[in-house]
């Protein structure tokens, strides 16, 4: 009922918004039941709401062990694989409004037929139907999802994939190379990636937003090279990413960036240095070898260039067709420095369990 109250409550406030003389009408409202188990699920789930841009929004639906997905505003034709298409119910239709904070698209003159003549103060409601209720507000498509694609239990990373897989409503122009690259990342990457820097990177109405969004999550990794050594030395049983917080906030310490990167990208194969030193390149002038050096100054040159605004700094000028490029295999590198690196910088030291007192 709590839901059912809220959702009218938000028809009559949009009604007296748009028309201050909008009458307030009396009585109890509510979507009439479909079965208990629905009416279950509007009492018990848990949800989660991801707001994009543009009247785009996602819901996550958690309920026993089910996890289903709401969409508002996308655009769907190539849904991700493990997604599968469900009827919208009371409970989910109430859930995705509320937990969404969607707001109605009616006109005063809808609402008012809709509500003027039915409450419980009217012999016989029992309810508003649901299809009375679905055209005042944006359509939601609801899925289920298989739990057997681990990626689908993170909103995050469903939402990236259902977005890259259907580009044509993005404001970049993705190329299908370059999408493919960014659905293995949402789809098959490790959990550690902090998949919310290149889903917001992906809305984005610039390439440079995208490209720095990707440069961040490679930053996170900065201190791994140096701080996984010292977590060894210091028989120390948190995680790098600890140890990093902590003498970044008590000593004030951060690695060099260019360092930091060509200390991460020595672990990668040497021909992705390549990729980056190619799609990066900006002049006809000879290429430069394609060494984990040049790659890190390739890419922090450009990180710089985008974030500062300097009479030093070189304008960042580059086709869509280059974008592409550049964003591909930065993608790229953000998947395989997080197989290497991710578990080591996110986890407890596995070997370092015990106090160096009891190991002696």
């Amino acid at each position: 009922m709590k839901m059912s109250t809220e959702l009218f409550g938000r028809l009559s406030a949009r009604a007296i918004e748009i028309d201050p003389d909008f009458p307030v009408y009396a009585g109890n409202r509510w979507i009439s039941r479909e079965s208990d188990d629905d009416a279950e699920l509007m009492s018990n789930a848990r949800a989660v709401s991801l707001v994009l841009n543009m009247g785009r929004s996602a819901i996550q639906i958690c309920y026993r062990e089910q996890i289903l997905y709401g969409f508002v505003g996308f655009d769907v034709e190539n849904i991700s694989e493990g997604l599968t298409p469900v009827d919208t119910t009371p409970g989910l239709f109430a859930i995705g409004i509320i937990e969404g904070d969607i707001q109605p698209i009616a006109t005063p003159s809808q609402i008012r037929d809709i509500v003027e003549d039915q409450s419980h103060l009217i012999d016989g409601y029992s309810g508003h139907q649901l299809s009375q209720i679905l055209p005042l507000f944006p359509p939601i498509i609801f899925y289920t999802s298989n739990s057997n694609y681990d990626f689908l239990k993170d909103i995050e990373r469903a939402v990236g994939s259902v977005l890259v897989r259907n580009p044509r409503p993005l404001p970049l122009a993705l190329a299908s190379s370059t999408a493919q690259h960014l659905i293995e990342l949402f789809e098959a990457g490790p959990s550690t990636v902090p998949f919310r820097l290149p889903l917001q990177g992906i809305v984005s109405f610039n390439w440079q937003a995208l490209f720095l969004e990707l440069y961040r999550a490679i930053e996170q990794l900065y201190s791994v090279p140096k701080l996984r050594v010292l977590i060894e030395d210091l028989n120390y049983i948190h995680s790098v990413r600890e140890l990093a917080r902590l003498i970044e906030t008590s000593l004030s310490w951060r690695p060099k960036e260019e360092e930091a990167l060509t200390n991460l990208l020595a672990g990668l194969e040497p021909s992705l240095c390549g990729q980056v030193v190619r799609a990066l390149k900006r002049t006809q002038d000879q290429e430069p070898k394609h060494t984990p050096e040049n790659a890190a100054r390739k890419i922090y040159g450009l990180r710089n260039d985008c974030v500062h605004f300097r009479p030093a700094t070189e304008q960042v000028s580059f086709s869509a067709g280059q974008w592409n490029d550049i964003i591909s295999i930065m993608t790229v590198c953000v998947k395989e420095l997080y197989d290497i690196y991710g578990d080591v910088f996110q986890l407890p030291n596995p070997i370092k369990t015990q106090p160096l007192q009891a190991q002696l």
